[in-house]
């Protein structure tokens, strides 16, 4: 009488568990497909329309060349800026969908960057404080915790009304921590946070068997702590000097 309900829990339990595991892994497919699009997309930007872009620049520099000081000229160079204008849009929109600078320099570098660049161009200071990462590390998880950042920050820059923001990213004897905080107007935490895009950022977490743990209130800022398994090596676990770039 005591063995069949055991034997019916174990049973739900690994039934569960499995149920669990297959999610995690079709979540975890899903997002690669997601950003194998998203590189391609990105690539077709730059290396087809920024490209025939930058040529047609170049031969209307060649047409208003040749006008010298013709005041019918002055129509093309209003379009020769349009031009720029657009060719950095598209830059941008091609860097947002997939960091490139990722890929090349590494998730330290790539992330210094993103605090950089959104220190000069926008109202809120962004400090970026690296403290023990290797040097390599895998690329899903490389990709993870900066989209994990991205995220973040972008919820500061459009929702929190913050001055200054702070990003650290530490590795630990068996995961790497990623936090971000800042001192904005803060929210109640209901379903407001899921509601910020941190239901993407746990699903994320989750595909590569890590977490999140989002904390907030009114007046009193939000803070965001991540963290991902990875394993660092006595030998690679050296802490380095905190890196900032404004």
């Amino acid at each position: 009488m005591m063995g069949v309900p055991l034997l019916i829990l174990t049973a739900v339990t690994a039934e569960r568990r499995r149920d669990a595991l297959s999610l995690r892994d079709m979540s975890r497919k899903l997002i690669d497909a997601q950003e194998r699009e998203r590189q391609h997309i990105a690539r077709e930007l730059h290396d087809g329309v920024a490209q025939n872009l930058a040529l047609a620049e170049l031969e209307l520099d060649r047409i208003i060349d040749r006008a010298g000081g013709d005041p019918a000229g002055a129509p093309l160079n209003q379009v020769r800026d349009q031009m720029t204008l657009v060719s950095q849009s598209l830059w941008d929109l091609s860097r947002g969908l997939y960091p490139s600078n990722l890929q090349y320099l590494g998730l330290v570098l790539a992330l210094t960057r993103l605090c950089a660049d959104l220190t000069e161009e926008t109202s809120i200071e962004v400090r970026c404080d690296v403290e023990g990462i290797p040097d390599h590390l895998p690329s899903d998880i490389s990709l993870c915790l900066y989209r994990v950042a991205q995220e973040a920050l972008q919820n500061v820059v459009k929702h929190s009304k913050a001055t200054t923001a702070s990003v650290r990213l530490q590795a630990a004897r068996d995961r790497i921590h990623l936090r971000i905080a800042d001192d904005g107007t803060g929210f109640r935490q209901s379903a407001t946070a899921e509601g910020l895009g941190f239901a993407s950022v746990r699903e994320r977490l989750s595909a590569i068997n890590g977490d999140v743990e989002v904390r907030s209130a009114p007046g009193r800022g939000t803070r965001l702590e991540a963290w991902v398994p990875f394993r660092v090596s006595p030998s690679q676990f050296e802490p380095k000097m905190a890196v900032q770039e404004q």
